[in-house]
């Protein structure tokens, strides 16, 4: 939690309040960005959970544990696997493009992003299942409210992305309205050299970023923590 807090900290100061002025060093620095410390941060976090659960995985076929339990995992694992391909190389944006070229017409009727219409269904219900497993699974009070607590964080950061894909003059466009109602254009011009609407937008991303990485925080520590009911004790065979 203190990297990620640091990593907010870097893109405010360096990154968006110009502490450089060399590109290389803001765009390191700029959470928002796909080729950023953040991103990669993020990602190896998500890949961590999805080989942390393939193990989890390994050790009940092992045990011989129920076909269920088995197969709850193998969905956390393959969830989480995804999520670490996805953030590597943009799949859902670079699918979504895709889709907004072959069916301008649908993509056009809806507000935001195109591929929240192709990819949240399936991602959300996906992850509320590996949510619901890891609930069962885990035995902690605390771990439980972790993993519920980072499903809540992810939906929140779901909702920053597609406020952030509505057009100014959307009439959802909460940043556009609190813009318009308050004036704190001195500020950010100042600060930043940018409007007030594009200082609001670019610190939604960072924000979403941040409840990303501090979602998979609670769940890495939840699943972490798992460790000693399932493998209290954990032998290697070399076989010479």
């Amino acid at each position: 939690m203190a990297f990620e807090l640091l990593l907010v900290l870097l893109d405010y100061h360096v990154n968006y309040g110009r502490l450089t002025e060399i590109g290389a060093l803001r765009r390191l620095t700029n959470i928002a960005r796909e080729d950023s410390l953040a991103s990669w941060f993020g990602t190896s976090q998500t890949l961590l959970i999805g080989v942390t659960a393939w193990a989890y995985w390994v050790v009940a076929g092992a045990r011989h544990e129920v076909l269920w339990r088995r197969v709850g995992w193998v969905v956390v694992a393959c969830f989480f696997t995804y999520m670490a391909v996805d953030d590597g190389v943009q799949l859902h944006e670079r699918f979504g493009t895709a889709y907004s070229a072959l069916s301008a017409d649908s993509a056009a009727r809806f507000p935001s992003f195109a591929w929240q219409l192709l990819f949240v269904p399936v991602l959300g219900v996906s992850g509320a299942a590996a949510v619901a497993f890891l609930w069962y699974e885990l035995h902690a009070r605390w771990a439980r409210y972790f993993v519920a607590g980072a499903f809540v964080l992810l939906v929140i950061a779901v909702g920053l992305d597609f406020i952030e894909g509505l057009a100014p003059d959307h009439r959802w466009n909460v940043y556009a309205a609190f813009v318009a109602r308050y004036d704190f254009a001195e500020f950010t011009e100042a600060r930043f050299r940018q409007a007030p609407f594009n200082a609001l937008l670019h610190f939604s991303r960072s924000l979403e970023e941040f409840l990303e990485m501090l979602a998979n925080t609670c769940i890495w520590t939840a699943m972490l923590s798992h460790a000693r009911a399932v493998m209290p004790t954990l032998r290697f065979h070399v076989v010479g």
